[in-house]
C-alpha cells in the first residue's frame, strides 16, 4: 500500500512466507521465487542482486515479485532445516544486493536493461498501433533507466496515431531530466491537432521546470486554446514553473483581451505561490475588474500568495530597485543563497505581500457577488494569523444574506482569530445559525480556541433553542477534557427535554471522563 502510494513502480517482495497476494488490479504478481538458500553470504548477494535488478528492469505496469527465502533462524538456534537461513546472513546479503556498483551481477544486470530497452524501441516501429502504444508505456516505466530510447521517443512523437503520439509524450514525462533534450520537440507536439495530445504533452513538460524559460512562452499560448482540458493543463505547469511561468501570465493579464484567459492565468498564478509577488499588482487591479469571475480568481490567488510559506532555493532574488517593474535583469545572488539570507529576504518580501493584500481582500468583502465575498473570507482565513487586521470586517459578514458567505466567515474566525471574548460571543451566536452548515462551522471554529470558550459554551446550554443545545453540548464533547468546567451542566443536561440533547449531553459526558483518565 505504501509503495502503491508512493508511486513506486517495481516491488521486490522478500519473505519467508506466501504472504502476498495482489489486491489491485494495477498490480500483478510476476512470479514468486523460492531459492534455496545458503548461508554463504557471498553466493547468496549476487544471486539477489541478479534477480533483484532483473525485475526493476521488466517491462509492463507496476508490478510486484515475490521472493522467498526460506526458513530464517536467529544465530545459535538449534531451528531450522536445510534451507534455513540465518537471519543476520539473510539481512546482510540483501543489503549487499541492493548496494549500486561493485557487485559481481551489475554488468549483468546492466546489459539485460540495456537488452529490454532495445527490445522496446523496435517495437515502436511495430505495425500495429497497439504494440507501439504499449512499447512507449513501457518505456515511460523504466525512467531514467530508458534514456538510450529518447531519440527514437523524439521521432515516435510524429506518429500517425493520436494515442501513441500521446504516450510517447507521457513517456518523455516519466524519463524527467535525463530528456531534456526532447523539450524542444515537446513544444512543437503543442501543436498537435488532437487535444488529448496537447494535453498529456502540456503535462509532460511540467517534468522540465530548469527548461522553464523556453516552456513558459509555448505554453501561455495554450491558455486559450478550444479544449478546457488543454487550457487547465497548461495553466497547471504554468503554476508549477515558478518565476518563468509568472513573467508569461503577467503579460497575459495586462495584454490578453479575453477575460476567460485571464481567469486561467490568474488561477495559474495562485499555483506559483510566492514567485506571483511579481505579478502582485495585476492581482490586485483584477480586484476591481467588472467581471466577478476575474474578482474571484483574484482573489483565490492572493490568499495563496500570500500564505506561501516556502523559499525559493535557487532561483535567484533580484535587486527590488532597477526598473519600473521593481526588477533588475541582473541577478544578484546568482548561486543558492544560503538559508540565513534566504529567510530573511524571503520575510521581507512575505511581509510586503501581506501589507496589500489585506486591506485589498478586506475591501472586496462588500462585493455585489456572494462568490467574490466567500473567495476573500477563504483566503483571509488561509493567510492565518496575519489577517487579523481583517476580523472586523469579517465579524460583519458574518450577518452576510448568503450562506456560503457565513460559513466561510465562520472558519476564518476560527482560523484567524485568537480565543477573544468577542470572537468566541460572535461564533456561539451563530449557532442558532438557520443554515446547518454554518453553525457547523461555528462549532469547529469554536472547537480551535480551546477551553476560554467553556464558560460561554456553559452558559450557552441554557439557550431555549434545542438545536443551540445539541450544538453546544457537541462542541463541549470536541473539547474533550478542556470542558471538566463544564461537568455540571452537561449532567443537567440529561434531563433535558429534548432526545437529542440528552444523548450528545451524553457522549460529551463520556468523552470528557475518558480523556481525563487516559490523562
Amino acid at each position: 500500500l505504501a509503495a502503491r502510494a508512493a508511486k513506486v513502480k517495481r516491488v521486490v517482495y522478500a519473505s519467508t512466507l506466501r504472504l502476498f497476494e495482489a489486491g489491485e488490479e494495477d498490480w500483478a504478481v510476476t512470479e514468486v521465487w523460492a531459492p534455496r538458500p545458503t548461508p554463504d553470504v557471498d553466493i547468496l548477494s549476487p544471486y539477489l542482486g541478479e534477480f533483484v535488478c532483473r525485475e526493476f528492469g521488466r517491462e509492463g505496469r507496476p508490478k510486484v515479485t515475490c521472493l522467498r527465502l526460506g526458513t530464517l533462524v536467529k544465530a545459535g538456534s538449534d531451528g531450522g532445516d536445510a534451507t534455513a537461513l540465518e537471519l543476520n546472513d539473510a539481512v546482510q546479503a540483501l543489503e549487499a544486493a541492493l548496494k549500486p556498483g561493485g557487485s559481481a551481477w551489475a554488468d549483468t544486470s546492466h546489459k539485460i536493461l540495456q537488452a529490454e530497452v532495445q527490445s522496446l524501441i523496435e517495437k515502436l516501429d511495430n505495425q500495429e498501433e497497439h504494440e507501439r502504444r504499449l512499447a512507449a508505456e513501457s518505456l515511460g516505466d523504466l525512467g531514467e533507466g530508458a534514456r538510450p530510447a529518447i531519440p527514437p521517443l523524439v521521432r515516435a512523437l510524429n506518429d500517425e496515431v493520436a494515442d501513441v503520439r500521446a504516450a510517447v509524450a507521457d513517456a518523455l514525462g516519466r524519463i524527467g531530466a535525463d530528456a531534456n533534450a526532447a523539450v524542444p520537440a515537446l513544444i512543437s507536439s503543442l501543436k498537435d491537432q488532437d487535444p488529448a495530445v496537447r494535453s498529456t504533452v502540456t503535462a509532460a513538460l511540467s517534468q522540465f521546470p530548469k527548461k522553464g524559460a523556453l516552456i513558459a512562452p509555448a505554453l501561455g499560448k495554450l491558455l486559450d486554446d478550444p479544449d478546457e482540458s488543454v487550457r487547465l493543463a497548461a495553466a497547471s505547469t504554468l503554476g508549477g514553473l515558478s518565476s518563468e511561468g509568472v513573467l508569461v501570465l503577467r503579460d497575459i493579464l495586462q495584454q490578453h483581451p479575453d477575460p476567460s484567459v485571464r481567469v486561467t492565468a490568474l488561477s495559474a498564478l495562485g499555483g506559483t505561490g510566492i514567485y506571483a509577488e511579481r505579478a502582485l499588482s495585476e492581482l490586485l487591479a483584477a480586484l476591481d475588474q467588472p467581471i466577478a469571475d476575474m474578482r474571484r480568481a483574484a482573489a483565490i490567488a492572493l490568499g495563496k500568495v500570500a500564505s506561501d510559506t516556502t523559499w525559493p532555493e535557487t532561483r535567484p532574488w533580484r535587486d527590488r530597485s532597477a526598473d519600473p517593474l521593481g526588477y533588475d535583469p541582473k541577478p544578484i545572488w546568482p548561486r543558492p543563497m544560503r538559508t540565513p539570507i534566504r529567510q530573511t529576504l524571503y520575510t521581507r518580501l512575505h511581509n510586503s505581500v501581506i501589507e496589500v493584500t489585506i486591506p485589498a481582500l478586506s475591501e472586496i468583502l462588500d462585493d455585489p457577488e456572494p462568490a467574490v465575498r466567500a473567495a476573500a473570507l477563504r483566503a483571509l482565513s488561509s493567510i492565518g494569523s496575519e489577517s487579523e487586521p481583517a476580523i472586523p470586517f469579517i465579524i460583519e459578514m458574518m450577518g452576510d444574506g448568503n450562506p456560503n458567505v457565513r460559513r466561510a466567515a465562520a472558519t476564518a474566525l476560527g482560523n484567524i482569530g485568537g480565543p477573544s471574548k468577542h470572537i468566541l460571543q460572535v461564533l456561539i451566536v451563530t449557532l442558532a445559525d438557520k443554515d446547518n452548515d454554518v453553525q457547523l462551522a461555528a462549532s469547529r471554529s469554536i472547537t480551535k480556541m480551546g477551553g476560554a470558550s467553556v464558560r460561554l459554551l456553559i452558559k450557552a446550554m441554557e439557550n431555549p433553542d434545542p438545536s443551540v443545545r445539541l450544538l453546544v453540548a457537541a462542541t463541549l464533547e470536541n473539547l474533550g477534557n478542556e470542558a471538566v468546567l463544564a461537568i455540571p451542566a452537561l449532567s443537567q443536561a440529561l434531563h433535558d427535554d429534548d432526545h437529542a440533547v440528552r444523548l450528545a449531553a451524553t457522549y460529551a459526558l463520556e468523552a470528557i471522563e475518558e480523556i481525563s483518565k487516559s490523562k
